[in-house]
């Protein structure tokens, strides 16, 4: 049937679209099966019975008896043939629309965005509203509960402010780690070399480190060693570097290097040079895509460097489960390296994995499900209602609308 017999109603995804069409049709069965067997027919029989029980232990009185006990069997009686009509009688037929969400806009703002053409065209294709060939159908009042109970919540979800999902930028940039082999040791020899010693000497000249200079010197990219004469322009890689080629007059007293061949550049020069440097090669460890959505986001400059500091950064490769990024740990800055440092430092390693992975593991599993939950929930409460329906109408048909009703708004 279409027309005015059909209810267009609208769910939030794929599984809530199947989930309310399967719960309907089996709610038509049980109702159908309620119908023929005659259980739907006890609330009125109830009614006459109790209506009936009650004049007989009230006793007789003066001819007003008889018309009083009709004219409340009457009322009742009309009551509950409205309550059936609206809420048991599967009238409508439905046509299930699942609304169309921008993805990447629901990405940046951390809630959920509809796109600007409001509803898919189905979800199903030439199949939607109905499985193995069976079409659903709902009660006037259940239509009216759905569209309104979706509608308002779409609502209220459209107009969450849209703010950036730091949390989620945040999760993935933590699946970003430094793949190359080689560039790991190579960061692992810039952090001895270069600011091992920057640090000490910082430390050693007695300055006084303000809490904003101390957040600013607490990786091996700080700017404040960079552009500070005396720090990263005067200590030198220890050995020759791939990119940088041999100084004359930087290189000349230096082993295993000559004309042609790497050199040694400082420590300034092999963090920032363009292209070969360590955070240029650092920047191509991140993918671009995230890259793209990152400048959406933060458009400061300091912003790339804070995506590099997180990255060379321990707390990344434990947070990942990448345990070799224990290499570009902080440990043995003063040039020492030992077997018991390498242990403790994949013991801190694995241990800071294993306490982060089942709290990481178990809301990424909640955050999963809740939707799912949802789904099946609401189409259990669906098949239920014949039953709910039929029941509260035996003790009171007032409380048939109420107690369903608190159940089903989403």
């Amino acid at each position: 049937m279409g027309g005015l017999l059909t209810a267009p109603l609208v769910v939030f995804d794929y599984f809530s679209n199947a989930m309310t069409l399967l719960g309907w049709i089996i709610n038509n069965a049980i109702w159908n099966v309620m119908v023929g067997t005659g259980i739907a027919a006890v609330p009125f029989i109830t009614l006459v019975l109790s209506e009936w029980f009650k004049a007989r232990q009230e006793g007789d009185e003066a001819g007003t008896k008889g018309i009083l006990t009709v004219n409340r069997i009457e009322t009742r009686l009309y009551a509950m043939i409205l309550a059936y009509a609206f809420t048991c009688l599967p009238l409508l037929q439905i046509q299930l629309a699942t609304a169309d969400i921008d993805e990447s806009r629901s990405l940046e703002c951390g809630t959920r965005q509809f796109a600007s053409g409001g509803w898919s065209e189905g979800a199903f294709g030439a199949t939607e509203n109905s499985i193995g060939g069976q079409q659903a159908r709902m009660p006037l009042w259940w239509a009216g509960v759905h569209a309104v109970s979706h509608g308002v919540t779409a609502a209220a979800v459209h107009a969450i402010p849209c703010s950036t999902d730091f949390e989620s930028i945040r999760m993935e940039l933590d699946l970003h780690s430094i793949e190359d082999p080689g560039l790991q040791q190579e960061v692992g020899e810039f952090q001895r070399q270069c600011f091992g010693p920057a640090r000490n000497r910082l430390l050693q000249e007695g300055s006084a480190i303000e809490a904003t200079r101390a957040m600013e010197v607490d990786w091996i990219g700080a700017r404040y060693f960079q552009i500070t004469p005396g720090y990263y322009d005067s200590f030198y890689a220890g050995r020759p570097i791939a990119g940088f080629p041999y100084d004359a007059s930087r290189d000349v007293s230096r082993p295993n290097t000559g004309p042609g061949m790497p050199g040694y550049p400082s420590c300034q020069e092999w963090w920032s040079a363009e292209n070969v440097g360590l955070r240029s090669r650092l920047h191509d460890e991140v993918s671009t895509g995230f890259w793209d959505d990152f400048r959406s986001v933060f458009t400061g400059s300091d912003a790339e460097d804070y995506v590099i500091r997180r990255l060379v950064s321990p707390r990344s490769g434990a947070a990942s489960g990448n345990l070799d990024q224990a290499v570009v740990g902080f440990r043995g800055l003063d040039g020492g390296n030992n077997f018991w440092d390498a242990t403790v430092t994949a013991g801190s390693a694995i241990g800071g994995t294993l306490s982060i992975l089942p709290f990481q593991a178990g809301m990424d599993m909640l955050k999963q499900a809740l939707p799912m939950v949802q789904g099946i929930l609401v189409m259990a409460i669906i098949i239920c209602l014949p039953f709910v329906m039929v029941i509260s109408s035996v003790s009171d048909h007032s409380k048939a609308c109420r107690f369903p009703l608190a159940l089903y708004v989403a």
